[in-house]
């Protein structure tokens, strides 16, 4: 069922094993979205076992590392490292709280993320208590990434004020543990990445499918390129989160803002042609993606329409008042507007 999992005899390691350890972030990867009520969660869950479990072989278990232990060159030198697949997110707000404790245990390597590797790394980052983002809008490090270390450094920072900072730290090397497994290869295992995590975790949501396209649109693409999809990638995420462009395009609620992006890619999956046929509308997007040839230019071509529209008045009053109305997609509406020569053809 999981062809490309190795099998490993490892498969719970404790904290402490990944000592030295190097984790690298490919491009493919979403941006680090963990807020306070995620690390609040955690520290409490960690302070709860450490106060509330007397057993001496009693260990605290996080959700799955999944990754791929490959060889690559950073900043001019090969370097051993295991390619995250699943679980950056927890690792990166583990990584955090060593770090805030002063006894960091593994690094953090990001391929394209500057911004966000320097903001980690950069020890004044970390001296944080009197700032507020704002000191940090405009420079090198103003990104998603870094606002989100920004919001949970403020909790993690507070929190070892009040507790004994080196017996949690102590507990945490010691007594906890990963659920620990590889993969062959990374590309190759991409239609299996939610399987794997859901396997494991026991939840329906793995990686969603919007990180898998993004990982194979930017499969093939040297750095350039592959920063150029990236950049466009943000954008579309971070406009599509906005309540009023989301509003404009769907009647339907945002249920989950940080897979916005999701809309975009099911419109074109849907305008996509021949129609799908019923076995095709089960399966998931990026089979659909793979199997007929959708590339990222169809995506970004219907976004640049949506911002058309949602720019010029009159455009905006049609196109809002057909996807709440009617059931006209917006795939049918981008067909129709790259046929005609005018705006007002269009209109």
């Amino acid at each position: 069922m999981y062809p490309y999992l190795k099998s490993n005899k490892q498969a719970v390691r404790t904290l402490g094993s990944l000592a030295n350890k190097t984790f690298f972030i490919d491009s493919y990867q979403r941006a680090y979205l963990w807020n306070e009520k995620k690390i609040v969660d955690l520290l409490r869950d960690l302070i709860s076992f450490q106060l509330n479990t007397e057993k001496a072989d009693a260990y605290y278990c996080f959700q799955p590392i999944i990754g791929i232990e490959k060889s690559i060159e950073l900043n001019g030198f090969k370097r051993d490292v295991f390619e995250l697949v699943a679980g950056q997110q927890q690792l990166l707000s583990i990584y955090i709280i060593l770090k805030l404790a002063e006894k960091p245990l593994f690094e953090i390597e990001y391929k394209n993320r500057a911004g966000s590797d320097k903001f980690l790394k950069n020890e004044s980052c970390y001296d944080l208590d009197s700032k507020e983002w704002n000191e940090f809008s405009g420079s090198r490090f103003d990104n998603i990434d870094n606002f989100q270390f920004f919001e949970i450094y403020k909790v993690i920072s507070t929190f070892f004020k009040v507790c004994d900072k080196n017996a949690f730290v102590k507990m945490l090397v010691e007594r906890t543990k990963v659920i620990w497994h590889e993969v062959e290869d990374v590309y190759y295992a991409i239609q299996e990445r939610r399987a794997i995590s859901s396997r494991f975790t026991g939840e329906k949501k793995g990686l969603t499918d919007s990180n898998v396209l993004k990982a194979w649109f930017v499969r093939w693409g040297n750095e350039e390129e592959t920063g150029h999809i990236l950049a466009q990638w943000e954008e579309m995420e971070m406009t599509m989160r906005e309540p009023a462009f989301w509003y404009f395009v769907s009647a339907d609620a945002m249920e989950d803002k940080n897979n916005a992006i999701h809309l975009l890619l099911e419109a074109v999956k849907n305008g996509s042609k021949p129609a799908l046929n019923d076995e095709e509308k089960k399966a998931d997007l990026f089979q659909i993606y793979q199997k007929r040839n959708i590339g990222f230019q169809h995506v970004i071509s219907l976004f640049e329409s949506i911002k058309i529209w949602y720019k010029n008045p009159e455009i905006y009053n049609l196109v809002g008042f057909l996807t709440h109305t009617s059931n006209i997609p917006l795939s049918q509406l981008h067909l129709e507007f790259h046929r005609v020569k005018t705006d007002s053809q269009f209109i």
